[in-house]
């Protein structure tokens, strides 16, 4: 018994062992997924990249001349500036307000141009070789509208350098230019409306780079057309013996309307009309003269518009 006692209290369970070769393994995901991240992170950064990328603005190379896109304008606007006749001041004052709208609300890359048109007597009479009677009038500025400097990106562009080219190279010279253009004492001989409008389309406005680009037309004008092919004035020679004012529907179907015609398809159209004494005595009253020209430009593919009447009686 002693020996029985003895040997329980002495004993030990013996402790189970894995056999050798059945040990359990460490898992081996833990190393894959280290080896996998180093890629998933280049992966991301690439991705990230890309797209950063892609949502920041392109730098746009310029011409350093009209400050333009080298690969063209987005759009084209001729500003057509009748100096035939006076502006009083109050006229005068209209029109440089009216061209400051036009300015604030030009869009980037807008292709501005002013024309200066002029009623000097041509140094030619008119032939049949030459069916426009007048060149092409020189472009007194040219300029794009580099665009607005608060939008411009840090990273890629300059706004301080956007906002002084705004300034220098296209606000003020077309300021300074209309406001010459302008004056009150201004007196052509002629006034040949749509002979500067045709050589304006044809020589500038129809140019390939400008073809699929929005085109606008803003004449600052009288809308007294004058020239030896069709007078609107009394007692000059024109399209019917007498002249003076002719309906549209009655020249129409003349030969100066062949003469005169254009195509200004797609072409918009906006006037700033200078109103004058004269009026009365060439058309009766000025909404007639306006229906003449908004039936010439329809017939020839262009919109009206806007006609905005400027204060003052010149």
């Amino acid at each position: 018994m002693g020996l029985f006692k003895g040997g329980s209290r002495g004993s030990r369970r013996p402790v189970r062992r894995a056999p050798a070769g059945r040990r359990r393994k460490p898992n081996g995901n833990g190393g894959e997924l280290a080896a996998v991240l180093p890629i998933l992170g280049i992966a991301a950064l690439v991705i990230g990249a890309g797209v950063i990328y892609a949502l920041l603005p392109e730098t746009v190379e310029r011409d350093p001349d009209t400050m333009c896109p080298v690969t063209g304008p987005a759009s084209v606007t001729a500003v057509l500036i009748d100096t035939t006749g006076n502006f009083d001041p109050m006229t005068r004052a209209g029109v440089l307000q009216e061209m400051e709208l036009l300015l604030d609300e030009s869009t980037a890359d807008d292709l501005v141009t002013v024309y200066q048109m002029r009623g000097d007597a041509p140094e030619e009479p008119p032939t049949p070789e030459n069916p426009f009677r007048w060149p092409l009038p020189e472009p007194v500025v040219t300029v794009c509208n580099p665009g607005d400097p608060d939008a411009a990106s840090p990273l890629f562009e300059n706004p301080a350098m956007i906002r002084r080219a705004l300034d220098e190279r296209y606000l003020s010279p077309l300021r300074a230019v209309v406001s010459d253009l302008v004056r009150e004492d201004a007196l052509a001989d002629w006034s040949p409306l749509i002979e500067t409008i045709q050589t304006v389309r044809i020589n500038f406005l129809s140019a390939p780079e400008f073809a699929a680009v929005p085109q606008r037309i803003v004449m600052v004008t009288d809308l007294i057309q004058n020239s030896p092919v069709l007078t609107f004035n009394r007692g000059r020679d024109a399209a019917r013996s007498g002249g003076g004012f002719i309906t549209y529907e009655e020249f129409a179907s003349t030969a100066p309307a062949r003469a005169l015609a254009v195509d200004l398809s797609g072409v918009d159209v906006e006037v700033l009309f200078v109103e004058r004494e004269a009026h009365d005595t060439v058309a009766g009253d000025t909404r007639t003269l306006v229906d003449w020209w908004d039936a010439w430009f329809s017939d020839h593919g262009a919109m009206v518009r806007r006609v905005k009447r400027l204060p003052g009686m010149s």
